[in-house]
């Protein structure tokens, strides 16, 4: 039996990363402006669609990284992937992002790995895993949260990760750089390997998201609930 097409996106940061992916075979193309996501993802779509041989409606299933990450960059290819969906009549699988750099950072099983990426406003989104033999058999040490680079530095400390992935300990090396020395960068990137996003959404296939209730995971407040009080 052949591996399913996936088209996949990541738009949680500054660069919007658009991907067929078919087992081991990756089309991907990237858009750097942030400010041009909701222009460029269709674009990249048609590009990567051409280059796989695959026909934009003849996907078997559409995946999105869910965060967290840039609101608006989650909430671009969120909506334009709802609606390739709708209109193909296809699955949409949702990924956390956390979950997809764990399987992008090379770790064996049994190591615990550390998900920190650059949040802006001088903070860090963090989470800590200990990986396992299967995708979806890892464990979720400390859930994906938001806060200062020192704060998730101690809470990080403890667990003694062997592997960092994402782009936060570059971003603060102040804060990460003697942790990361005693084990070893598995992924620098904030966008997660497209292969791990597909291989992470393979296990829900052919089951997708209810289209009217995926929403992105966000797990800072947005500007509206701070003014709101909420």
């Amino acid at each position: 039996m052949s591996a399913p097409v996936f088209l996949c996106a990541d738009s949680g940061s500054t660069r919007l990363v658009v991907a067929a992916v078919r087992g081991d075979e990756v089309h991907q193309a990237e858009s750097e402006s942030q400010a041009a996501h909701g222009v460029a993802i269709l674009e990249l779509v048609s590009r990567v669609s051409a280059e796989a041989g695959v026909s934009e409606g003849g996907y078997d299933a559409l995946v999105v990284a869910l965060g967290p990450g840039s609101f608006t960059g989650l909430r671009t290819s969120l909506s334009t992937f709802k609606g390739l969906a709708m209109g193909w009549g296809k699955p949409l699988i949702g990924v956390p992002t956390m979950n997809a750099l764990l399987h992008s950072a090379g770790a064996s099983s049994g190591e615990r790995v550390a998900c920190c990426l650059d949040a802006r406003k001088g903070e860090v989104y963090g989470a800590i895993f200990e990986r396992a033999n299967a995708i979806g058999d890892e464990r979720e040490l400390v859930p994906p949260s938001v806060m200062p680079p020192a704060e998730f530095a101690k809470v990080a400390a403890p667990h003694a990760p062997k592997v960092w992935a994402g782009d936060g300990m570059a971003r603060f090396p102040e804060h990460f750089g003697a942790l990361v020395a005693q084990g070893r960068v598995g992924w620098p990137h904030a966008p997660p390997k497209m292969s791990a996003l597909a291989a992470c959404a393979l296990l829900r296939f052919p089951h997708g998201d209810d289209l009217a209730t995926l929403e992105p995971t966000y797990v800072r407040r947005t500007a509206a609930q701070l003014c709101l009080g909420a």
